[in-house]
């Protein structure tokens, strides 16, 4: 979970938490967690969500990038085959930056 996260969790549970490396079990049940499981369990799903759009977005970018590059890189050595030349032209325009040759 991001600070966000726990800066959420700490304002509805009504006190800090903000688990270190030294966060136990035994903490988390003297703290009385357990009576707040509802409230938790709904940050952290909230939290786990956007944890996994933003490893697709990142893989995505990442993605497009890198067949921007290949594309870019086979383009100036005259190697795109007909078949990549369509992809070429929508992952460069998704790349930003990157412009053709």
């Amino acid at each position: 979970m991001r600070d966000r996260h726990w800066d959420q969790l700490s304002a509805q549970l009504g006190f800090r938490l903000h688990p270190d490396k030294n966060f136990t079990l035994a903490a988390a049940e003297s703290m009385g967690l357990l009576s707040h499981l509802e409230v938790i369990t709904k940050v952290a799903d909230v939290a786990g969500k956007e944890y996994a759009i933003e490893q697709v977005g990142s893989y995505t970018r990442k993605d497009r990038l890198q067949a921007a590059l290949r594309c870019t890189a086979c383009e100036r050595t005259g190697g795109v085959a007909p078949r990549h030349r369509a992809r070429w032209a929508v992952d460069m325009s998704l790349a930003g930056n990157l412009q053709p040759c």
